[in-house]
């Protein structure tokens, strides 16, 4: 199972991200009508945070997303990617179990693994309204 090419080309800055197998869909800007109630207890979004290497690896989620995640709920995402040595890779989130549930994220086209572990390693920082 992997990703399927999205419906239009992607660059590093525009994330496409599934929530399920093989269905892409598109970071909305603004909350969704479905998505009404987010801003109960005031947070509205998540950045999660990785090292690997020598550098910090993070991704924002939307509050629909961070809902999703820690409810237990497998949330696949891409990243905008990042360069090294000069060259450009794509990362890849998975995220299943909730808080204390796992983490992995990949990269490059041949999945070279990042990070491997439970989400509550990560640096988790969630920004209120």
């Amino acid at each position: 199972m992997g990703f399927r090419t999205p419906p239009r080309s992607a660059t590093p800055d525009d994330p496409i991200y599934s929530t399920g197998p093989e269905i892409f869909s598109r970071p909305e800007s603004n909350e969704s009508k479905e998505d009404t109630g987010s801003k109960l207890n005031g947070i509205t979004e998540a950045l999660i945070s990785v090292e690997w290497g020598s550098e910090i690896h993070s991704i924002k989620l939307t509050s629909r997303n961070w809902r999703r995640v820690k409810s237990g709920r497998q949330l696949k995402i891409r990243g905008k990617g990042y360069y090294y040595e000069g060259q450009f890779f794509w990362d890849y989130w998975y995220f299943a179990g909730g808080i204390y549930g796992s983490l992995l994220v990949t990269y490059g086209s041949d999945g070279g693994c990042g990070f491997e572990g439970l989400l509550r390693d990560a640096t988790i920082k969630e920004t209120c309204a």
